[in-house]
């Protein structure tokens, strides 16, 4: 398995996130602060946003494919899950770490219902109910992988045990871009939302029903015990 030293889309999302997702307005929505210009956007539509772009990824690669399923709900009935299935290539690159994370979250277990997208993501996000704030858990390994890759920088200062429960925004998302590194890739943003509007495209129902089982997953680590 190879890691892709390049730029990947989840990455190129974040930085510009301002871009992928609307301002944060109202109190009751979390916020991310946007690496290039310090605002506030909709973290929810953020990490929904990088996790497509991962799965996107990991699909035009031919690394995995997304099927539907019919699944048993809880009490009574079936719903309809997407699931992702792995394809018979095992020397592509992996085109960032968090496709690297997705991926094994899907080679982690063997039954179709466990390799649903919403199930893939509570594995990478941390598990069922395991934090306070699982939308910030969810982005936090691309604003690492940012930073690692030399487009962001972190605040030398580590966030405080305190600063981190109570000013999750500021803790786990505030960085900020490397100009001469993130200014000239504007063009690479328009290729990008292209990108994406093809596969959704492709997809056909099933975009919707992705973007679903991602928001769903994230939500079910949400832990408020």
């Amino acid at each position: 398995m190879n890691v892709q030293t390049t730029l990947s889309a989840s990455t190129l999302v974040y930085l510009y996130a301002e871009e992928f997702a609307e301002p944060a307005k109202g109190v009751l929505v979390q916020a991310a602060i946007a690496p290039r210009n310090d605002s506030k956007v909709n973290l929810q539509q953020l990490v929904i946003a990088t996790y497509t772009a991962a799965f996107m990824e990991l699909v035009e690669q031919d690394i995995i494919r997304l099927e539907t399923m019919e699944v048993r709900k809880m009490l009574v009935g079936k719903e309809t899950a997407l699931v992702a299935v792995i394809d018979q290539v095992t020397d592509n690159i992996i085109p960032s770490a968090l496709g690297i994370m997705l991926l094994q979250g899907i080679q982690a277990v063997r039954k179709a219902e466990e390799r649903r997208v919403r199930e893939v993501v509570i594995r990478v996000v941390g598990g069922r109910r395991s934090s306070l704030y699982p939308w910030f858990m969810a982005l936090k390994p691309i604003v690492a992988e940012a930073a690692e890759a030399g487009y962001v920088t972190l605040p030398e200062k580590k966030a405080g045990v305190l600063k981190a429960m109570f000013k999750p925004t500021e803790a786990i998302t505030k960085a900020r871009v490397v100009a001469e590194q993130v200014n000239p890739l504007q063009g690479e943003v328009a290729r990008l939302k292209a990108q994406l509007a093809s596969f959704d495209q492709s997809l056909g129902n099933m975009a919707i029903l992705l973007r679903k089982e991602i928001e769903n997953g994230v939500k079910a680590c949400y832990d408020n015990d």
